[in-house]
């Protein structure tokens, strides 16, 4: 039986770009930042912990993954990077 490394940690860091971006668009609707939108933010601390908790096994990750796992690190890149550009129009 084949183990395979998975991909949570890969999966963490897109979800933490998404949610940034997300957060960033809704923060500068008013065309400004301020410290209430930096508090409104503090929702994506969990996010960011994620992300940096599991960044040293990336690398095992993405050099272990199947079909399925590919796909599912594609989707989810795709729907980071239509975050981001959303949140910078």
């Amino acid at each position: 039986m084949t183990m395979t490394t998975g991909i949570e940690n890969s999966e963490d860091v897109i979800k933490f770009i998404s949610e940034l971006a997300k957060t960033f668009k809704e923060a500068n609707q008013d065309g400004s930042i301020n410290l209430m939108d930096a508090l409104r933010a503090m929702h994506i601390l969990p996010a960011i912990a994620a992300a940096i908790k599991g960044a040293d096994e990336i690398k095992a990750e993405l050099m272990d993954l199947n079909g399925e796992e590919k796909e599912l690190l594609l989707i989810g890149l795709k729907q980071a990077i239509y975050d981001l550009v959303e949140a910078f129009k």
